[in-house]
């Protein structure tokens, strides 16, 4: 309904849906619980570590440290976002 009504894509929409879940999930979730796996899918979503902690109640420092102890670490991945239209040495 509201892609009809507001003509945003679907692919959007439900990428917010996804988000909302995964909000959700760990507004429900005790930081002592939490396992590697949903700790990188909220990572992988974009979740800082500053947010999580605020809905944990813990500190941002505590949720760090599960973090590293969990072998979750930031990463940055380049985007070509020319689309082709310079030539490029790698693809």
């Amino acid at each position: 309904d509201l892609h009809k009504e507001t003509g945003i894509t679907e692919f959007f929409l439900q990428s917010f849906e996804r988000l909302i879940s995964f909000e959700n999930q760990i507004k429900a979730s005790n930081f002592d619980d939490i396992e590697n796996e949903s700790l990188l899918t909220y990572k992988k979503s974009g979740f800082a570590d500053e947010w999580l902690a605020t809905v944990w109640g813990v500190t941002t420092k505590d949720v760090s440290k599960k973090r590293i102890e969990l072998n979750i670490k930031p990463s940055v991945k380049m985007v070509d976002t020319c689309a082709g239209e310079f030539t490029a040495s790698t693809a």
